[in-house]
């Protein structure tokens, strides 16, 4: 019964890492992207916003994976710009 307990205890803890990453992701791209636009830090080729935009969007993809999603659907939602195959048909 132990191992049982500890076992559950330790995937709990990376839940709970994962979690922290996807907060510190989220934080990173909004931040990132409101001193582009704020501040007015040069990005000529838009590779920085970019690069924050992406970050963004694989926070949210994480969130969707804890909260149930499939991981396929959350990037295919998330990260691919395309929401479902019954919209890309569209």
């Amino acid at each position: 019964m132990i191992d049982k307990d500890r076992i559950i205890l330790d995937q709990q803890k990376k839940i709970e890492r994962i979690e922290k990453l996807q907060e510190e992701l989220h934080t990173l791209a909004t931040l990132g992207m409101f001193t582009i636009k704020v501040v007015g830090v040069p990005d000529e080729d838009g590779l920085l916003e970019s690069t924050m935009d992406t970050i963004h969007n694989l926070s949210h993809a994480i969130t969707d994976v804890l909260e149930g999603m499939d991981p396929k659907k959350a990037i295919q939602e998330n990260l691919t710009g395309k929401d479902n195959k019954e919209e890309e048909e569209d």
